[in-house]
């Protein structure tokens, strides 16, 4: 799965490619402070990304663009 993580204004920003998802209902996002999972409902496990540093889960923003079919998950420190 073709993803993209960097850094931007003190956060690490998290922007996935997902072809043929229409809706952010259609997977489960899972975060912690070390590693940021997508898994289909059915459990099956389609990408995992470990952080470079430790990211507040808590301030985490997570956005999908239904056009583009796009996730990106802004994690501050």
């Amino acid at each position: 799965m073709r993803h993209e993580l960097c850094e931007v204004d003190g956060a690490l920003r998290l922007s996935v490619a997902l072809p043929g998802v229409s809706s952010l209902g259609e997977i489960e996002l899972g975060l912690s402070a070390t590693e940021v999972v997508l898994a289909r409902h059915d459990g099956a496990e389609l990408l995992r990304v470990p952080m470079p540093r430790p990211v507040s889960t808590e301030r985490a923003v997570a956005k999908f663009s239904k056009r583009q079919q796009r996730l990106t998950v802004t994690l501050p420190w």
